[in-house]
């Protein structure tokens, strides 16, 4: 007979910071949460604070990536949603990036989702109804000078979570698209000061967005609340994109 599972097991790639951080907390108060990331302190903080799984791992390797997940299903079973939150942004003229800042870009924004996604179309890994839902941004839709290469892989990566909704049913796959979000990521770009954040606030119907809104619509998508959809990335920008 097979046991039915108390709480469902949510994976969160890249959640020592940001989005991923904010959704490990909120979850872990009703699901079984394991993260997986490179920064070992931040996990510490994490397993001592909500008592979350951890697993180091580089999403830049597929072998880290497998032993991941593995190990969250040895902890609490068959995963029933991957969120991927890993992602980098690096801020700079198309003309003067080079090979290692292409390189990065494509790691940590693309590559590790392909990882992942490949690795939870497993019946070992994931559940036959599992929801797999990757972070992108509006970027991938209106890019903006100094954040192309950026922008490509966000957009590449909206490409794949419509190509897996066809191909990996029942499983669904979904996206959150969120616009500028005050983070660790933005935070360390020198070009979202004050008033880069004044100016988008004033140009946005609904002023700024916030991480607590991405959560909120997360949640809501890998829940049985949005069971009929997938292939979509919800755009949460407080509508600065219009």
């Amino acid at each position: 007979m097979t046991q039915l599972k108390i709480k469902e097991h949510v994976v969160i790639v890249g959640g020592s910071s940001g989005i991923g951080r904010a959704l490990a907390l909120h979850l872990a108060e009703s699901c079984h949460v394991a993260v997986l990331a490179r920064r070992t302190g931040v996990l510490k903080e994490l397993e001592s604070v909500s008592k979350i799984f951890s697993v180091k791992a580089d999403v830049s390797s597929f072998d880290d990536m497998s032993y991941g997940l593995e190990e969250c299903v040895k902890r609490f079973g068959k995963i029933d949603k991957l969120i991927y939150c890993a992602g980098i942004q690096i801020v700079k003229p198309h003309r003067m990036m080079g090979h290692i800042d292409f390189d990065s870009l494509y790691e940590v924004n693309l590559r590790g989702a392909l990882y992942a996604s490949k690795l939870f179309c497993s019946s070992k890994i994931s559940e036959k109804n599992g929801v797999f839902c990757a972070i992108s941004s509006i970027a991938a839709v209106k890019p903006e000078p100094g954040i192309i290469g950026y922008s490509v892989m966000k957009a590449a990566l909206d490409n794949m979570i419509r190509g897996l909704a066809k191909e990996s049913a029942p499983r669904r796959f979904v996206g959150v698209s969120p616009g500028w979000l005050d983070t660790e990521m933005t935070q360390n770009q020198f070009v979202y000061g004050g008033a880069f954040k004044e100016a988008l606030e004033k140009k946005s119907p609904l002023g700024l967005t916030n991480v607590e809104d991405v959560v909120n619509a997360v949640e809501f998508l890998i829940s049985n609340k949005s069971a009929s959809i997938t292939g979509q990335v919800l755009c949460v920008d407080s509508g600065s994109s219009l």
